[in-house]
């Protein structure tokens, strides 16, 4: 049986998406794949990531989604996606999923991978000037992402 990845990463509100520029560096984080070899692979798109360097998206839009006749939320799939750094995240093994959670809110966001693959936390910065977008989970969309450097998690003792 062949295994098919879902390519989707989506930043979404159920509020109005104010758009942000970055007064200062904007302190951030993103949760990659760590190969044997050390390269950062994302989860999603399989975009590699190196440290020192400044990532560009040219725009990002946010679309309205209606779900009902009266509610709707606002999406975002292009831009560069990353979690403000006081949100806590969980990555589930037996469920392939990685949890983001803040205050009482959690965002499952489903990965398709097996069990033995190794992740890290890639520090980063929105870098002043940048146009961004911040969510209620604490999640971030923006037109640039320069990454500081990375660590790998230990997924022995956060998984469940």
């Amino acid at each position: 049986m062949k295994l098919i990845k879902i390519k989707i990463m989506c930043w979404y509100s159920y509020k109005e998406p104010i758009k942000k520029v970055a007064e200062n560096d904007v302190p951030c984080f993103k949760v990659v794949q760590l190969n044997d070899d050390g390269s950062l692979v994302s989860v999603y798109f399989e975009k590699v990531y190196k440290p020192k360097r400044t990532y560009k998206h040219k725009n990002i839009m946010p679309k309205k989604v209606n779900y009902t006749s009266k509610r709707y939320f606002s999406l975002i799939r292009e831009g560069l996606h990353s979690y403000a750094t006081d949100v806590e995240i969980t990555i589930d093994n037996e469920c392939s999923m990685i949890m983001v959670k803040e205050f009482v809110k959690v965002s499952k966001i489903p990965l398709w991978f097996s069990n033995n693959f190794k992740f890290a936390k890639v520090n980063c910065i929105i870098p002043k000037g940048a146009e961004y977008y911040e969510n209620e989970q604490g999640e971030y969309v923006s037109t640039k992402l320069k990454v500081i450097g990375y660590e790998e998690i230990d997924t022995e003792n956060i998984c469940h």
